[in-house]
């Protein structure tokens, strides 16, 4: 599997003076390049037209979310999410007279390949069923008891809504807490499991549930969509890399890679 990233610039601060550009192309043999321009010119379009349908169909996945919670409402959310967190922490913390840390992370991710999952990493994790998207809310929870009670904790955010929470992590205690939405695939069974959508449709009135079921069906032909148009953007990006590639010196690249490193592990 290929990695696909864009080029990144990044301006020297004082250029000349500790800092300054590092120039990777003019390891292009630009001669060869001249008859392949309007071919890469075209697949560079062709790229860049798949990211408004990806774009598109990501914000109506955050305006469902909003709506299943408006279905929901307040105060149901508020009262399930509260028992929910009796459940998960249900002793109160010892105080170790500390504000514990906080670290953001991604594990998990619209990709090409799929809505992936990584593994968290902790031996006893629990997964929350959150396929209404309210879980944050009861993760922010989790988390403010957490360090509140020293513990240094890593948050997993949610790539849907870089400001909710997918995940809290606790590496010194080999634990953690995850929602697990139907969407999104990968990662181990988890040990333990908290059904929050149950609690949440418990004594819901018929026409109300098969209005969540319904939009919780848009949302995951919707997220389909997105990841069908970033696989089409992967492909006329690997069509760009195919053309370029022959006119590339990789030697040149690899000089200018190993004089860089002298120049910046080599103590003066």
């Amino acid at each position: 599997m290929s990695i696909v990233t864009p080029a990144h610039v990044v301006e020297p601060q004082l250029c000349g003076c500790g800092e300054n550009y590092v120039n990777l192309g003019r390891c292009y043999r630009e001669a060869e390049l001249r008859t392949l321009t309007p071919a890469i010119r075209a697949a560079k379009a062709a790229n860049a037209a798949c990211y408004g349908p990806v774009y598109g169909s990501l914000r109506a996945v955050a305006s469902l979310t909003e709506a299943r919670r408006g279905l929901l409402g307040r105060e149901r959310i508020r009262r399930v999410t509260k028992d929910a967190l009796g459940q998960l922490l249900p002793e109160k913390l010892p105080q170790r007279g500390k504000q514990g840390s906080r670290r953001r992370v991604y594990l998990s991710g619209i990709t090409p390949e799929g809505l992936m999952l990584l593994e968290p990493g902790v031996e006893r994790l629990w997964a929350i069923h959150d396929g209404y998207g309210v879980g944050s809310g009861l993760l922010r929870s989790l988390e403010d008891r957490l360090t509140a009670g020293g513990e240094d904790v890593v948050l997993g955010m949610d790539p849907l809504d870089p400001d909710a929470v997918e995940a809290v992590l606790v590496p010194g205690r080999d634990v953690g807490w995850i929602r697990v939405r139907p969407s999104f695939r990968g990662g181990r069974q988890a040990m333990l499991r908290l059904d929050l959508d149950s609690a949440l449709e418990e004594d819901l009135p018929a026409e109300t549930l098969n209005g969540l079921r319904e939009l919780a069906s848009l949302e995951t032909r919707l997220l389909r969509q997105a990841v069908g148009w970033l696989r089409r953007a992967k492909t006329n990006h690997d069509l760009m890399e195919e053309l370029y590639r022959p006119a590339v010196d990789f030697a040149a690249v690899t000089r200018e890679t190993e004089l860089l490193c002298r120049e910046l592990f080599t103590e003066s």
